[in-house]
């Protein structure tokens, strides 16, 4: 069964009719990495200028647990 992926998803202020915002997928570099919550300028300031952000904590990160990290090896983006 899968399971779901979770993700944090950041509109921009400047919605314009009958447009998508362009969209930036925020990686981390993991599995010993996790995304955080808390603010972040750099991603403030894209949200601003007219970007969506979608900011990805893949199964296998830290914040998922050992047991997460350990059902990587050999399954790595069969999950």
């Amino acid at each position: 069964a899968r399971k779901p992926i979770e993700a944090i998803f950041v509109s921009s202020s400047s919605k314009k009719k009958d447009s998508c915002d362009p969209l930036i997928v925020i990686l981390h570099g993991g599995p010993h990495s996790v995304s955080s919550s808390t603010f972040s300028k750099s991603l403030a300031f894209l949200s601003s200028v007219g970007f969506s952000l979608l900011i990805v904590n893949y199964r296998g990160s830290l914040g998922f647990g050992e047991e997460a990290l350990q059902s990587l090896p050999g399954k790595v983006g069969s999950q």
